[in-house]
């Protein structure tokens, strides 16, 4: 990745279709990892 332009890589990478679908499981991995932790320590409300 060329340093000198990381906006627009980011952008690019955003806008890729097969990063989507990895980012997709990433975030619901992390969610179920942390929402627990988040709803023990009271700051979510289960609903």
């Amino acid at each position: 990745m060329p340093k000198s332009e990381p906006s627009n890589w980011l952008s690019n990478s955003l806008s890729s279709p097969e990063l989507t679908l990895l980012a997709l499981p990433l975030i619901e991995w992390v969610s179920s990892k942390f929402l627990p932790l988040l709803e023990s320590c009271g700051l979510v409300d289960e609903s």
